[in-house]
């Protein structure tokens, strides 16, 4: 039986003070859908009076203000982290040749007023090829599009990605070795001809609709250019390797990072954060804000040798730039394969580690340091690995 109380129970309820200031808050900002709802919700059954009066009361809320419904959080007053990443290709520090065929090419081609042809960057990570894309992108003047390839799961994502580009977009896909088999044919179709076959249904009834794309320039990231599929390697106008920094080329980016991070430093501190940043920028960039920190709490804020001696030792990195964890695999290799040759499967396998962490990180620095040689049979310990071990850690 229906209550005779209810019209009267639900105008209390819309007329209280917390659903009036609610609506007039929230109201404005929904969508017709979310509207929808909102008058769904009034509709239903308002709580029963017994309900009202065993509620517990309003506790005001530290963070709602007088001016909106939510004040904004604590942490959005806080100093963002500066982005220590160049924006052209002349605060790029290093990588000469590459910075050098870049430039020709983007000035050839706005001088044409054509797109740019496709770039394909291979390298180590964190030597800088997703921060070259987006100074490609920068100094064209476009929109930068991102996607790593792993996220590619069907082919219906790619193509929703090309067909929502715009004239002269620049697409990035981070890991394109990574791309999924069936749509290797689809993206060297719009790579080379700027079109998609769109296939609706299946079997006899299937129908191919070719879509026309915008021209657009697709810049590929991968550890290695041999790990690329030779028929979407073959659609690259432009195929540059980023190569590992020397100490003096990470000296100077790491003398613009401190000016960036506000932070004073001696000469000899940042060369000896050089040549322990293993040649990439990324580790050299998280070494100095390391040594900021060491230098903010357990000296004058300065970044000397000293500080920077000891805020390396607290990360572990010795004289080579070696972590715990490359040590590790040294060590394992030494001592328990007897220095090899040894399956890089079989070795992280061994300290219970994926296969890829070895091949896209550890393994081409070793390889590039001398550490290791790599044979037939595997990974072999060098003479420079043993006498390393053999001295112990410099921190």
């Amino acid at each position: 039986m229906p209550d005779p109380n209810r019209h009267r129970d639900s105008s209390r309820w819309e007329q209280s003070s917390w659903w009036s200031r609610v609506k007039e808050r929230l109201l404005p900002h929904l969508s017709q859908p979310r509207r929808q709802a909102d008058r769904q919700l009034e509709m239903r059954d308002p709580p029963s009076p017994t309900a009202e009066r065993l509620a517990v009361p309003e506790q005001r809320d530290p963070e709602v203000s007088d001016e909106g419904l939510l004040a904004p959080p604590i942490a959005a007053e806080r100093k963002a982290i500066p982005d220590l990443r160049p924006r052209t290709l002349g605060e790029f520090a290093g990588q000469r040749r590459v910075v050098e065929a870049l430039g020709i090419a983007i000035r050839a081609t706005q001088e044409r007023d054509e797109a740019l042809e496709h770039v394909l960057l291979s390298g180590p990570p964190g030597l800088g090829k997703t921060t070259l894309a987006q100074v490609i992108a920068r100094e064209i003047g476009v929109e930068l599009r991102w996607v790593t390839g792993s996220s590619v799961e069907r082919v219906g994502n790619l193509i929703s990605l090309l067909t929502s580009l715009e004239e002269g977009d620049v697409v990035c896909i981070e890991g394109i070795h990574r791309l999924p088999a069936d749509a290797v044919p689809l993206l060297c179709q719009a790579m080379s001809e700027y079109t998609a076959d769109i296939v609706f249904d299946k079997g006899a009834h299937a129908r191919i609709y070719r879509s026309r794309l915008q021209a657009f320039t697709l810049v590929g990231t991968a550890p290695s250019i041999s790990g690329v599929p030779r028929r979407l390697r073959d659609q690259f106008g432009i195929c540059l390797a980023v190569e590992y920094y020397s100490a003096q080329d990470l000296a100077e980016l790491l003398r613009r990072s401190a000016a960036l991070l506000d932070v004073g430093t001696d000469d000899a501190a940042v060369r000896m954060i050089a040549e322990r940043s293993r040649g990439t920028p990324r580790v050299a960039n998280r070494l100095l804000r390391r040594a900021r920190d060491y230098a903010q709490t357990r000296g004058n804020g300065r970044i000397t040798r000293e500080v920077a001696k000891d805020a390396l030792a607290v990360e572990g990195v010795d004289d080579l730039g070696l972590t715990p964890w490359d040590r590790a695999v040294l060590q394992t290799l030494v001592k328990q394969y007897r220095g090899g040759p040894v399956a890089a499967r079989t070795l992280f396998r061994s300290l219970r580690r994926e296969g890829r962490e070895l091949a896209e990180t550890i393994e081409p620095y070793l390889l590039a340091s001398g550490l290791v040689t790599f044979t037939r049979g595997g990974l072999v310990a060098t003479e420079k690995t043993r006498s390393h071990l053999e001295r112990g850690c410099r921190c």
